[in-house]
């Protein structure tokens, strides 16, 4: 707890390794990067290479593709949001964030949580593998990144 009696879950650093994909892999899914949260690793307009894989239990400091429901509209459509996060395990649960915490400008991360693993769980659509990249002609699939 910190000074004004609020739980505070630290994350440990993390830097996922990605890798290349030329072509997307008939059991992975895409997600566009719509923001700078994810610098340096992942910029905005890139496309995110996922893993589909339903009920995968999260790895501390991994990198997942989630999805949130936030409602429901007047007319009954459920709200849904996807984006790419860092979970981390707490002294009270589980947690997800933005990833921020990589990129130069990152200044204030805010967390959501505390979930149990199961609930994580249910969020969770896959890990964030790679970057997609066709028109890359020096690149070979799958290789990974340098950093």
């Amino acid at each position: 707890m910190n000074r004004s009696g609020l739980r505070v879950a630290e994350p440990k650093p993390s830097r996922p390794e990605l890798r290349i994909f030329v072509t997307v892999p008939s059991d992975h899914i895409v997600h566009a990067v719509s923001d700078k949260a994810l610098e340096p690793l992942l910029r905005p307009g890139e496309v995110a290479v996922v893993t589909d894989q339903p009920a995968l239990y999260p790895e501390d400091g991994g990198w997942y593709l989630v999805e949130f429901v936030r409602g429901k509209s007047f007319s009954g459509r459920e709200h849904r949001m996807r984006d790419i996060v860092e979970a981390y395990q707490g002294r009270d649960g589980w947690y997800v964030k933005a990833p921020a915490k990589h990129a130069p400008w990152a200044g204030f991360v805010c967390s959501d949580g505390p979930y149990d693993l199961n609930s994580l769980t249910e969020l969770v659509l896959g890990r964030v593998v790679g970057i997609y990249r066709p028109n890359c002609a020096n690149c070979r699939e799958l290789s990974p990144i340098a950093l």
